[in-house]
């Protein structure tokens, strides 16, 4: 696991653990609703000279807002705030997420209409074009390196995501597609740097991930083995009448 894949094998078996262990599942819950919660919710204070709020403007800032919110993400299908939650959950199981700002054409686009021409897009780590890298070696132009799918200048600044249209494990995927070159200034690359020159995010749970599936394990067998115990039963044999058996006590 030490190679540049390392992470994305961790990614895989995290993400098995979080759908089969309910302790796992419990976690990232537990830290996406402690982290969320309700999500961001800016609010318009703009102010006259003199510090007075200006109500007529903040009322049309918080109702644009609002509006944008529910039509924030590219498919239409999640508002804003649950698109910061699931933002949240992929940086936590997946270690990491890629978040596209689309500034689309006009404010209709593919059949959603916006009140600004602004659209999200979530994209999992697993569409980065790690197949197309070339890190050891430069192009003969000398261009930038590609590593793990993202495009780094001589300083190691990303300047473009190689991003394929689907995931590649996906049954429906176009095989032979090329990857899409997206430039750094539409991607937010959410991730949790912890070492000097990281340029990848690795699954929160890879600390723990032996251990939550030896427990998840554990209590399988201690159910099974309950399970088990309950269906023994206790027979006693004896040669002496009945009567004498069921007798009281001190009696003949």
């Amino acid at each position: 696991l030490m190679g540049p894949h390392g992470a994305d094998a961790l990614r895989a078996w995290a993400r098995a653990l979080v759908r089969d262990n309910a302790y796992a599942w419990n976690v990232l819950d537990t830290i996406v609703s402690n982290v969320i919660g309700d999500g961001i919710k800016p609010q318009s204070v703009f102010e006259t000279a003199e510090g007075e709020d200006i109500e007529d403007v903040n009322d049309a800032r918080d109702r644009l807002w609002a509006e944008w919110c529910e039509v924030a993400d590219i498919n239409g299908e999640l508002s804003f705030y649950e698109i910061q939650a699931l933002a949240m959950r992929e940086m936590v199981e997946a270690g990491e997420v890629l978040v596209r700002f689309i500034y689309t054409p006009n404010k209709e686009f593919r059949g959603i209409s916006r009140p600004v021409p602004l659209a999200i897009e979530l994209i999992e780590a697993d569409r980065l074009a790690t197949d197309r890298d070339n890190y050891t070696l430069r192009n003969k132009q000398g261009g930038n390196r590609i590593i793990r799918g993202i495009e780094v200048d001589e300083t190691g600044r990303p300047v473009a995501y190689h991003i394929y249209p689907e995931h590649p494990s996906s049954p429906f995927a176009v095989r032979n597609r090329e990857p899409e070159r997206v430039k750094a200034s539409e991607i937010r690359h959410m991730y949790r740097k912890d070492r000097v020159g990281q340029g990848r995010g690795v699954t929160w749970f890879a600390p723990a991930m032996s251990w939550l599936r030896d427990l998840g394990v554990y209590v399988d067998n201690e159910i099974q083995a309950s399970a088990v115990a309950s269906c023994f039963a206790a027979v006693i044999k004896t040669d002496s009448p009945a009567g004498n058996l069921l007798a009281p006590a001190g009696e003949d």
